[in-house]
């Protein structure tokens, strides 16, 4: 029987600058657990990790391009916005989205 496993985004952190286009954006620090494993079990059973937006985005194409049914039954991506993104709403908004799209994948 194989493992499952599942994503919770803990948190959110703004940050200065991008080193390629000079601008603000989110880390998004996720924890993924092995289903079943608490809190304070070993460092085996759980990881974190931060990513940012644009990263979950080139994840989710990188997965239509190479299997397509891979969108099939998972809710969708949360959408890019033209502005105002670095929001509270709008991160909070994403940090539900990303998390419901992540686990939806892992148990796909």
């Amino acid at each position: 029987m194989s493992s499952r496993y599942s994503v919770s985004i803990e948190g959110t952190e703004l940050r200065d600058v991008d080193e390629v286009d000079r601008k603000k954006f989110t880390m998004y620090t996720l924890i993924v657990r092995v289903d079943g494993a608490a809190a304070d079990d070993d460092a085996s059973s759980c990881w974190t990790l931060s990513r940012r937006y644009s990263q979950f985005d080139a994840l989710r194409v990188a997965l239509l391009a190479t299997s397509p049914a891979s969108a099939t039954g998972v809710p969708v991506f949360p959408p890019k916005v033209a502005f105002g993104n670095l929001a509270a709403a709008i991160v909070g908004n994403r940090r539900v989205g990303l998390e419901a799209w992540l686990n939806a994948l892992l148990h796909h």
